[in-house]
């Protein structure tokens, strides 16, 4: 079940929240509700799924308490059978069992939280939990299931202890909720199509169709924000539920197309995932704290080839991971990251980096990447221009728009302005008063797409 879907929007995220609502007087019964709301929330999409989470999450609390009670010899192996036994059902389900097209939602992140878990619990950063309820929550809490974030149990259990339910959280993460909506529903989806038809048009090559070199770096453009708001959008529909249950998860993308390097893009860009991997792949391994460069070289790498099988198997997510992995260590190398001197510069060099990119990971395989990059340049005597292209610029012209400028933070800086700067009581009621009509508006506009059948899965739910 996705988020942005009917079945979620009007029947199963107002029954939760209700019933977390009505069991105020107990913290205890509302751990327990949320467990078996978030089950079910998985449940109702894949039965496998949620018999896997089960499966895992006792799995993993029987081997954190063997973990913390362990001897240096057996604590190592347990913890080598729990990675092993979290990574299983990925393996089977993304590379072996029908190329990942089965792989139950979520599973990918259920795999980095039991890691993470056994890892810190061996390492004795947090004790082993014995209460079946919190960790099962843990590993199942439906906000963060699908996609992410991908948290630690010492941060997510800080937050489920310290967990308030406030009239203002809850009206914030409402408008988060809404707004992440229809980032997803009314913006990526939208520029899905576009970026459908240009790369479709490639895919069938020069002798079926042409695509004009215009054509291709409008697709481009096209997916590039498809990319950027789909995940922001589920970014900010998954803090807006937590915020409405009174558990607060950091920002997880923070305008990345604004950054000046691409190591500052990966620390804006669907943030949790990155610092996951940097923290129990890159550090334990030395990070880049050695004095020796070619350990540091190693290091990066390594979790750069950790991040791309965990995309999947394919040649293009490597070659993708490989592509990042060498813009970064030049980077370091050069010190690019640390010259303030030519930001305009720097943004586009950033943004021509991530966007060439992101071509092979929309794809299918190398191959068709090369078609596309020599549709871009005009390689394949496409020409720069022809009638199809004039009809989808026609047609997609102010999705285009609004993405470019939704995308960067001018966006934030003018409804900081507008609040900020209310003087009087007509400018507060103004701001006040429209503020929930343009939240209601975007919610049933949301709406009316999704009941036309418009809406797609997230990105990210895929891998």
């Amino acid at each position: 079940m996705s988020f942005a879907s009917m079945t979620f929007l009007v029947f199963f995220f107002p029954i939760t929240l209700l019933g977390y609502y009505l069991l105020f007087f107990s913290k205890t019964l509302q751990k327990v509700w949320l467990l078996l709301a978030s089950l079910a929330f998985y449940a109702i999409g894949s039965l496998t799924g949620a018999a896997l989470v089960l499966a895992l999450t006792l799995l993993n609390g029987i081997l954190g308490i063997v973990l913390g009670r362990r001897k240096a010899d057996r604590g190592r192996a347990a913890l080598i059978v729990g990675v092993v036994c979290n990574m299983a059902p990925v393996i089977f389900f993304k590379y072996i069992y029908a190329q990942g097209s089965l792989l139950p939602v979520g599973l990918s992140f259920v795999m980095l939280s039991g890691i993470s878990y056994l890892v810190d619990v061996y390492s004795g950063d947090t004790p082993a939990v014995k209460n079946p309820v919190t960790l099962g929550l843990y590993f199942a809490f439906f906000p963060k299931l699908t996609a992410g974030p991908a948290v630690t149990f010492q941060v997510f259990q800080k937050q489920l202890l310290e967990r308030k339910m406030t009239l203002r959280r809850s009206a914030v993460g409402c408008c988060r909720f809404v707004t992440g909506l229809a980032k997803k529903v009314l913006l990526a989806d939208t520029l899905a199509q576009l970026a459908d038809i240009v790369f479709n048009y490639s895919a069938m090559g020069r002798e079926n169709v042409t695509v004009p070199a215009l054509m291709a770096w409008i697709g481009l453009l096209a997916f590039s924000l498809q990319i950027y708001f789909d995940i922001s959008g589920y970014a900010d529909m998954a803090v807006g539920l937590s915020l409405m249950f009174g558990i607060v998860f950091e920002e997880n993308v923070i305008y990345p197309y604004a950054a000046v390097s691409v190591s500052s893009f990966w620390n804006r860009f669907y943030i949790s995932l990155t610092k996951w991997f940097r923290q129990y792949v890159y550090e334990p391994l030395g990070g880049g704290r050695q004095k020796n460069m070619d350990m540091m070289v190693r290091n990066l790498f390594l979790m750069w080839l950790a991040i791309g099988l965990w995309y999947g198997a394919e040649g293009k997510f490597l070659m993708w991971c490989l592509w990042q992995f060498l813009f970064i260590l030049a980077e370091r190398f050069l010190g690019y990251a640390e010259d303030s001197r030519h930001t305009a510069l720097m943004r586009i060099y950033t943004l021509v980096v991530v966007a060439f990119g992101w071509v092979v990971f929309r794809v299918p395989d190398l191959y068709q990447a090369g078609q596309y990059y020599m549709n871009m340049f005009g390689v394949n005597y496409n020409g720069i221009w022809n009638h199809m292209t004039a009809i989808l610029l026609r047609e997609y012209w102010m999705y285009l728009a609004v993405g470019v400028f939704f995308c960067t933070p001018v966006a934030r800086k003018v409804n900081n302005w507008l609040v900020k700067g209310r003087r009087g009581w007509v400018g507060k009621a103004a701001v006040t008063v429209c503020y929930p009509f343009v939240m209601l508006a975007a919610l049933l506009l949301s709406i009316s797409y999704l009941m036309q059948g418009l809406g797609r899965p997230f990105l990210y739910s895929l891998y």
